[in-house]
């Protein structure tokens, strides 16, 4: 099963880094800045990535899986 991958930035590091995982939603506004947050799962845990982490073409393929 080919799946789709999710990029963004590390907050720590600053590098660029990926995802296979599920995007499941958004989350609403807590944490650092008061963003929101995409969640990908991921077998049995989950990640959560400030909106403002996410790589423009992540965006644009979760844009595109939402209006689906």
């Amino acid at each position: 099963m080919n799946r789709q991958r999710y990029y963004y930035k590390d907050f720590a590091t600053g590098k660029q880094r990926w995802t296979r995982g599920r995007f499941v939603g958004w989350q609403g506004s807590t944490g650092p800045l008061n963003a929101i947050y995409a969640q990908f799962q991921r077998g049995r845990d989950s990640l959560f990535v400030p909106e403002y982490l996410l790589a423009p073409e992540t965006r644009l393929a979760i844009a595109k899986a939402t209006n689906e």
